[in-house]
């Protein structure tokens, strides 16, 4: 860093520095929240000011999902250059993308350049996903990694409820101009902003890397020692395809992947893209109220969870997620089965039941599935890999959130909302088996701490549940 630059942070007290970096990659998860968010508020406002464009449901519902898509896509980019171009400028360049999609929603004349804007900020969320959490991990005290992490998660439901609220006083146009806040700030503090000590060490640059550890520990600090963070000579070479074979890869990639899967397949976003019909089809709240009340639950909840990560662990956190979330699916279910029996005036009588049941199925996600796969996933992987194997999970992630968006809706006119959400509620019970068996808790334990134990005694199945046996 420069000397001006370094001047600018000199009276930041020694022991939050180091959660400078992840203030700056929480403006990007605020940019995330708010171009997910941006959709639902914005596709009223476009019927209403911008008739010409004729938007049938279906073209709404891709409209919806074509971020996913994008962000499917920017996650292959992140993954070829998060190693290359280092963590920093890889967050930079999804500022950069973001700002483009903005400006050219807040211009477009037609569908085309509407939907092209918008696949384009989705890609900027594909970018960030892989590239915040690696960025947050690897600049954390490892006490507080859990905390930092889950934040990420939290600024993304922040700026959804920033969108919803915003949404339901201004334009789609003037929605789309406020996205441009979060990136541009992100991009500014960035500049101001080291790369992170693994990436420098593997990279061959250990001096540059021993200044980043004082910035951001302290010179009087253990975590300032370079030593910790020793690269060996296999993990400075470039990942190649027989990486993947070795058990210490392929396990926590293989985990990473299936929570990626439980926590899209949990329907989060399906829910929340469906929910404002949901809400007013019980007759208790309109459609603007209902979705920013979703939202500031789901802001609550996972800023619970961001205190409770550190506290709780990982595993128990997941486990009461996926229970509680199941059990929402299921009361919807039965919900549903049970007004197609007895007919509209029970949705009458009974309609605040699946008011109740949204409401606490987001709560469940926020405090578990919401932040921590992100989490784990930043954890997990190994340094070598690590922008390889999180740009596949990433991808995954968002071609899951992008099926089950766009199936949601067909599979319950094909079997009905009752049977639709009765699948769903077993999903998540089996995710609540999977996290029991097979995840392992992280709390506490250094990156390093973390791949010894999958290189030396990582086994599928193992009973084993803390790294302490081990370490």
């Amino acid at each position: 860093m420069s000397q001006d630059r370094s001047l600018l942070i000199e009276e930041v007290p020694k022991m939050a520095k180091y959660v400078l970096p992840t203030v700056a990659a929480w403006f990007g998860s605020l940019a995330m929240g708010a171009t997910v968010g941006f959709s639902s508020p914005a596709i009223p406002s476009i019927l209403l000011s911008h008739r010409h464009l004729k938007m049938s449901e279906s073209v709404q519902g891709w409209f919806g999902s074509l971020m996913a898509l994008g962000a499917a896509f920017g996650a292959i980019i992140a993954a070829s250059i998060v190693d290359k171009w280092g963590r920093k400028l890889t967050l930079m360049l999804s500022a950069v993308i973001d700002l483009i999609g903005c400006l050219i929603e807040i211009y477009s004349m037609n569908l085309v350049i509407l939907f092209t804007g918008r696949f384009i900020t989705g890609i900027s969320c594909g970018v960030l996903c892989l590239a915040a959490p690696l960025y947050i991990a690897e600049t954390a005290d490892p006490k507080w990694r859990g905390l930092l992490g889950s934040g990420f998660q939290l600024f993304v439901t922040i700026g959804v409820l920033l969108s919803y609220i915003i949404g339901s006083f201004v334009s789609w146009s003037w929605l789309a101009l406020t996205c441009t806040v979060y990136p541009l700030i992100m991009l500014i503090l960035l500049c101001f902003m080291p790369e992170t000590p693994i990436f420098l060490i593997k990279n061959g640059h250990i001096r540059e890397a021993n200044d980043v550890l004082v910035f951001l520990f302290g010179s009087d600090s253990k975590l300032s020692n370079p030593n910790l963070y020793t690269v060996n000579a296999d993990e400075k070479e470039a990942a190649q395809l027989s990486d993947f074979k070795k058990k210490e890869v392929f396990y926590p990639m293989i985990l990473s992947l299936i929570l990626m899967f439980f926590q899209q397949f949990s329907a989060i976003n399906a829910v929340m893209f469906f929910s404002s019909q949901m809400m007013k089809d019980s007759n208790l709240m309109g459609v603007e109220t209902s979705i920013i009340v979703l939202a500031a639950v789901g802001v609550w909840f996972t800023f619970i969870s961001t205190i409770l990560t550190d506290k709780a662990g990982r595993r128990i956190l997941l486990m009461l997620s996926g229970a509680l979330m199941c059990i929402c699916m299921a009361v919807i279910s039965i919900y549903y089965l049970l007004s197609n029996i007895k007919g509209n005036q029970f949705r009458v009588d009974f309609g605040w039941i699946v008011v109740v049941a949204l409401c606490s199925f987001v709560a469940s996600f926020a405090i578990g599935y919401g932040p921590l796969p992100w989490v784990l996933m930043s954890e997990y992987v190994p340094t070598k890999v690590k922008g390889i194997a999180s740009g596949i999970a990433v991808c995954f992630n968002w071609l899951s959130a992008f099926i089950v968006t766009l199936v949601f809706k067909y599979l319950a006119l094909l079997i009905g909302n009752d049977i639709t959400y009765l699948i769903f509620a077993l999903i998540n019970g089996c995710g609540v088996v999977f996290v029991y068996s097979q995840v392992f808790e992280t709390k506490g334990k250094s990156l390093q701490e973390i791949e010894i134990y999958f290189k030396n005694g990582a086994k599928s199945g193992s009973k084993s549940r803390q790294l302490d046996d081990l370490l």
